[in-house]
């Protein structure tokens, strides 16, 4: 069943509808139609930026075609099915589930730190063939003693990693469709990159009610977390309020001493009350301003809750974004 909003909540869309009137909606079907026919995949990526509901919803009717695209060009393929993947039927997205996540482990690895993201508190220590930057002050300070250079006259600065325990809180509302989703796939991939065996992290889905995707003490595989986002269908409106409130119940779960949370959504609330207060008593609340929306809002929200505030523009930021939050 697709994750979400439960069918019948106000402001919840129960059924697909078309982007246009209807009158205006006809041809462009026919021609959406007509391309696919004609296997006309860049034709067909370039509308799907103004008509990626209808592009979506006639995906499904030509299997072959896209079997035959994944052949001869996945990677175009791969950005049609990030752009349209909540539009697609069950059976589609069944089929091309291992190309989603082939891509969302591509994009999330593209910006990987070769040992993580290192975190905690910078030292000064010996050299072990280990970390890269000198420490010139203390060096020095030891050539004065030992004027014949050693491996242990010579220190660098590394960080001690401690353990941290990170939250996403996901907009899961309507205006999460389209590429927006992907990137909420990739933001939580590249979390769960970034972290060790002996971190935690948590997903929290809201709109208008919540859904824990995944507890912070909970085990759970990468891409079955992963799955679970892709299975959202995005509807319904945005209350970050209640959202935030539910990742501060899931940080509040950690005995973790270093906690952060990052806050994924369009800024565009419009059900609920202040978030603002709730952000304050965060440790850490950083926000990824998903496109469009209203990013003054998200950017007040990451002021308020002692974070970084993240603009993004193609889900090829997600990753770097994820990274500084985790930093």
């Amino acid at each position: 069943m697709r994750r979400g909003i439960p069918p019948g909540l106000p402001g919840t869309a129960t059924e697909r509808t078309p982007g246009r009137h209807e009158s205006g909606y006809m041809p462009i079907r026919q021609r959406i139609d007509s391309l696919l026919e004609q296997g006309d995949l860049q034709s067909i990526l370039d509308l799907s930026r103004e008509y990626v509901k209808t592009v979506g919803d006639r995906l499904g009717d030509y299997p072959m075609v896209l079997a035959q695209w994944e052949e001869t060009n996945p990677d175009l393929l791969r950005k049609l099915l990030a752009r349209t993947w909540d539009r697609l039927d069950r059976s589609t997205q069944k089929l091309f589930m291992h190309l989603m996540l082939n891509m969302i482990h591509r994009v999330s690895e593209s910006e990987l730190p070769r040992e993580g993201t290192p975190t905690g508190e910078q030292t000064s220590r010996p050299f072990d063939f280990e970390g890269d930057e000198i420490d010139l002050d203390r060096t020095m300070e030891q050539m004065v003693d030992c004027p014949v250079p050693a491996y242990d006259s010579i220190y660098v600065m590394n960080r001690k990693k401690r353990r941290i325990c990170a939250v996403i809180i996901l907009d899961a509302s309507g205006s999460m469709q389209g590429e927006n989703l992907s990137m909420a796939a990739i933001a939580v991939a590249s979390m769960a990159m970034n972290l060790d065996g002996r971190d935690e992290y948590g997903v929290v889905l809201f709109s208008e009610k919540v859904n824990l995707f995944k507890s912070v003490t909970q085990r759970k595989p990468l891409d079955a977390v992963i799955r679970n986002v892709l299975d959202i269908l995005p509807g319904g409106r945005t209350d970050i309020r209640l959202g935030l409130l539910a990742g501060l119940q899931e940080i509040h779960r950690s005995t973790v001493e270093q906690k952060t949370a990052v806050l994924i959504t369009d800024g565009q609330q419009n059900a609920g009350g202040d978030p603002l207060p709730v952000a304050r008593r965060f440790p850490r609340l950083h926000v990824i301003n998903l496109p469009g929306g209203k990013a003054e809002f998200s950017e007040r929200i990451a002021r308020v809750g002692k974070g970084h505030f993240i603009p993004l523009r193609t889900m090829f930021d997600v990753p770097k974004a994820m990274i500084r939050c985790l930093g």
